[in-house]
């Protein structure tokens, strides 16, 4: 007789033909052992009707049917097996180390647009600072510059042609001379000396100076000459000075002298009456710790009562050294 489960099930079958399908729970029973059934006790025979007696799950079916399988196993896509492994590939369950290893991240990088508002978190930490910004924001070199290696020497030297006239260097730099210039022409028919408008310094305590002096000279008489000369200020440690005065157009007198006296050139004409002729004045001193006066250019005539002149922009010039 057929034979079938009390069980339905209502899944529907899957895809795969070897394996059981639901539907095979309900379909009858084939080639079962009628002989089998009625030797454990499930079947009797009863003239030529056969009874069912029992049909537990407790019975082992693969011992009753050729067509039975163990659904434990079938992997179909309509059953709910999951095959648990330990240290494996599928799914895990307690006692897999997976779930107690800690895993420590190896060494590695990320490139910025992996990394969520980085650019805006961090702008966010520099306080807004509108010169940085504008910094940041500006070109750093115009768009032709050129670099330094390629700049020759030559484009150097056009550029740097000419005085910078709004330009100075303090120190060393700058000339280190003072000048005096005498502003218009000073005239004297003195034989004692005078002193020349304008043309003198004072001294600082405890300094060397170097002096020089160029003066275009004139006479009303060719045998009546000019005689320049110089005054020292008290207080000096030490100086000397020569001067030289013009007498022809191949000679000149000199004069020398120290800080014990004035320093006065020597008598002697110019050749003419209409023109100016050199006379100048070399000198240096060392001044002590209070210093008093000032160094200064005299005038006298080698004959009272005739006109000698010096002219204006004849000059003296000085500095510490």
């Amino acid at each position: 007789m057929a034979i079938k489960h009390n069980f339905i099930c209502n899944l529907p079958d899957g895809v795969n033909q070897d394996m059981v399908k639901p539907s095979n729970w309900i379909e009858d029973h084939v080639g079962h052992d009628q002989q089998l059934h009625i030797d454990l006790g499930i079947e009797t025979i009863s003239g030529s009707q056969a009874k069912v007696n029992s049909h537990e799950s407790t019975y082992n079916h693969l011992l009753l049917h050729s067509n039975s399988s163990d659904h434990t196993q079938n992997t179909d896509t309509n059953t709910n097996a999951v095959n648990f492994s330990i240290n494996g590939s599928n799914a895990i369950k307690e006692g897999d180390n997976r779930l107690t290893n800690a895993r420590t991240p190896t060494t590695h990088s990320h490139p910025e647009s992996e990394i969520t508002n980085l650019v805006t978190d961090l702008a966010l930490k520099e306080p807004i600072n509108a010169n940085i910004q504008t910094h940041i924001s500006s070109a750093h070199a115009p768009s032709d510059a050129q670099k330094n290696s390629d700049i020759t020497k030559g484009e150097i030297e056009t550029k740097l042609i000419g005085v910078i006239s709004s330009h100075s260097h303090s120190g060393g730099g700058s000339d280190p001379w003072t000048y005096i210039f005498l502003t218009s022409d000073f005239v004297t028919s003195s034989s004692t000396t005078v002193p020349v408008t304008g043309m003198e310094f004072t001294p600082l305590a405890n300094k060397k100076y170097e002096i020089y002096g160029m003066f275009m000279m004139r006479t009303n008489s060719t045998t009546v000459g000019p005689r320049p000369g110089c005054e020292w200020p008290t207080g000096l440690i030490d100086g000397v000075a020569t001067i030289k005065m013009t007498s022809s157009a191949t000679a000149q007198l000199t004069a020398n002298g120290n800080i014990n006296a004035a320093v006065l050139s020597s008598v002697g004409g110019l050749p003419n009456t209409t023109q100016s002729y050199p006379a100048k004045i070399e000198a240096m001193f060392i001044s002590g710790a209070t210093p008093s006066g000032t160094f200064k250019i005299r005038l006298a005539s080698e004959t009272s009562g005739t006109n000698v002149t010096m002219k204006a922009n004849s000059f003296l010039k000085y500095r510490e050294i």
